[in-house]
């Protein structure tokens, strides 16, 4: 069956109507000075391309086969010409292109490891966020801190207090948790890494806190930068905000 793509080209319509002018012949290809594209090749396709759109124009019933078998070009140009028409159909009716890859490690679409006994460097950080969310569950603060890079240099921020230092963020929470019920139950929506270098990794963490003997609800986000030592991966830098559901 024999369909007509004369809609089609009539997305590609503006590029011809930019190299020829009102009412000009598919003929006549020099409404502009081609002569200043040092490219032979590229002027010729562009001379073709402005006919097919004059083509396009005169006969908008035109189908793909007609309309190229109406120019003595040789097998290579209509190849292109084919190519260029297939592409264009494509771009039409198969969606959105998807995005590129940024995350070396996403829990909603894990990656499993090329070697299953050996897990990867963005599945090993994402282990480290798991467990900090486990051990917040446990109300194990001192197994939560030691996910920290325990150096004066580490910063954390939460909303609008931020603690320079390990021990300072140690004391921090040691002084503003006192029980369970003020720790609440952190639930992972989706955990997301990126590495950065070898020993580098970015991660973005989405939870919710509820706490069982409230209605207050919280939702968050953390960004992580986690960096390997040889006990493992640590936060080195943390910042996170928090709303309430």
């Amino acid at each position: 069956m024999c369909v007509s793509y004369a809609q089609q080209f009539k997305v590609f319509l503006p590029i011809g109507t930019f190299f020829s002018e009102r009412n000009r012949t598919e003929a006549n290809f020099d409404p502009v000075d081609l002569s200043v594209i040092p490219n032979p090749s590229l002027v010729h396709v562009l001379k073709i391309w402005m006919s097919v759109s004059n083509q396009v124009r005169k006969n908008p019933s035109l189908s793909v086969s007609k309309l190229l078998s109406k120019w003595p070009m040789r097998g290579l140009v209509k190849t292109i010409i084919a190519g260029c028409l297939l592409l264009m159909v494509c771009s039409l009716f198969g969606g959105e292109e998807r995005p590129p890859q940024v995350w070396d490690f996403d829990s909603i679409t894990p990656t499993p490891s090329p070697i299953p006994s050996q897990k990867s460097s963005p599945q090993e950080v994402y282990d480290v966020l798991v467990k900090m969310m486990t051990r917040w569950n446990a109300h194990d603060l001192d197994g939560y801190l030691d996910c920290f890079w325990k150096s004066p240099d580490l910063v954390d921020v939460v909303d609008s207090e931020v603690n320079l230092g390990w021990q300072k963020l140690h004391d921090s929470y040691k002084s503003g948790f006192h029980n369970a019920d003020e720790m609440g139950v952190s639930t992972p929506m989706r955990i997301q890494v990126r590495l950065v270098k070898d020993d580098l990794a970015f991660a973005l963490t989405r939870w919710t806190i509820t706490f069982p003997r409230s209605t207050h609800a919280l939702i968050g986000i953390d960004t992580n930068y986690l960096q390997k030592f040889e006990d493992g991966w640590k936060v080195i830098s943390s910042h996170t905000s928090t709303t309430e559901m």
